[in-house]
């Protein structure tokens, strides 16, 4: 199924989308590190081509494990638009993806969800509990279009919503391109998929780790503590930059996602040899 020595290929859905993945196999050594890869659910507009999707495709590389990035139906080289999508169809696509890493490259993943993905991240927790090495959230945005995408529109555009019509946003300083357009039907299908409502916590089994920035201007902090609430596990850290914004994509950002991700692919593997 590899198109290319890059990993670059395809894969289709239930309701025959495409989307687009890179993936890295393990290499020919029998390595028992090779059966934890790790899984990167990006954000919301992001791709397999940003930044830390990039980052942690090459820590895999030099560590010599697996690796799965890939674009949701609407997002980068996959099917479909945006506009067009639901939570839920992106909750199915991760999903897909994850099963036929599961099943084609190794067993077991950390996996890593940014904003959204971290959302989707822990769907995929809650449906695939053993295929999950261990999680990492950065600057989660659980529950978003209701939660804080919707109370940021004008009251104007919010009646435009609630009355079955659409309602268009730009934050300062971004383009109209890079605006928010949210609809009604897009709110009642994502609300299917809350998390923070739910009165039982998430039980994981495996590592946590949460990196929040403080200076978040898209996912207040408060609303990351929140979400990190929700999860009852044993081994659970929440870790905090106090001059990081949404993007965490500075450079010293970036060697912390890093630093916690090998931390939790150790976590993981040691879990492994206890368990035999």
């Amino acid at each position: 199924m590899y198109s290319s020595a890059n990993g670059y290929y395809t894969i289709k859905t239930n309701d025959n989308f495409s989307l687009a993945v890179r993936a890295r196999k393990k290499s020919k050594q029998n390595n028992e590190k090779q059966n934890i890869g790790i899984f990167f659910c990006c954000g919301y507009t992001s791709d397999l081509t940003g930044t830390k999707a990039t980052r942690l495709f090459n820590i895999a590389e030099q560590k010599n494990i697996p690796a799965m990035l890939f674009d949701y139906r609407g997002h980068g080289k996959s099917d479909g638009t945006i506009e067009k999508a639901t939570i839920g169809q992106w909750i199915d696509d991760s999903l897909a993806v994850f099963d036929h890493a599961c099943s084609e490259i190794a067993p077991r993943w950390i996996v890593i969800g940014s904003s959204m993905g971290g959302w989707i991240a822990l769907h995929i927790l809650k449906a695939r509990r053993k295929n999950v090495a261990a999680i990492l959230l950065i600057a989660p945005a659980l529950d978003f279009p209701e939660k804080l995408l919707l109370p940021s529109f004008p009251k104007s555009e919010q009646k435009k919503i609630q009355e079955g019509g659409s309602g268009k946003w730009c934050q300062e300083g971004k383009t109209p391109e890079q605006g928010y357009i949210l609809t009604k039907k897009f709110l009642t299908e994502a609300r299917k998929h809350h998390l923070l409502d739910k009165p039982k916590k998430i039980a994981c089994h495996v590592a946590v780790r949460m990196i929040a920035g403080l200076n978040d201007d898209v996912v207040p902090f408060l609303h990351m503590i929140e979400c990190f609430k929700i999860i009852k596990a044993e081994n659970a850290l929440a870790i905090v930059v106090q001059q990081g914004d949404h993007m965490l994509s500075r450079e010293q950002d970036l060697i912390l996602i890093e630093k916690t991700t090998l931390e939790l692919l150790d976590c993981a593997e040691k879990q492994v040899v206890q368990n035999n």
